[in-house]
C-alpha cells in the first residue's frame, strides 16, 4: 500500500462509509467529509485516523458498523503520510 491515490482509495471508502453522515447542512458531528477540503482538514486534525483506527480519545467509526479492514485503514495512512495530495 504505498500508491495510495485521493481519487481512487480514498473516496471509494469515504463514499462507501462515512459520506451518508457526514455530508451536507446536518453532518453528524459537524463533520464534513463531501469533498477533499473537508477531508484533508479532518484528516490534518487527526481525527480521521483517530476515529477509523478506534484509537482512545477518538470516537470510533464508522457509527454502529463494524470497523473498517486493515487493508483501507491502511490505504488512509499512506495517503495521509505521504502528504494529503489531491491526486
Amino acid at each position: 500500500t504505498s500508491n495510495v491515490k485521493y481519487s481512487v482509495q480514498v473516496v471509494k471508502t469515504i463514499a462507501a462509509n462515512c459520506i451518508s453522515c457526514h455530508a451536507g447542512a446536518g453532518a453528524s458531528g459537524g463533520i464534513m467529509l463531501d469533498d477533499f477540503t473537508n477531508v484533508r482538514a479532518v484528516a490534518i486534525s487527526g481525527k480521521l485516523l483517530g476515529s477509523i483506527t478506534h484509537s482512545p480519545g477518538y470516537r470510533a467509526m464508522p457509527d454502529f458498523a463494524p470497523k473498517l479492514p486493515e487493508c483501507r485503514i491502511a490505504e488512509i495512512r499512506t495517503w495521509i503520510r505521504n502528504g494529503m495530495l489531491n491526486n
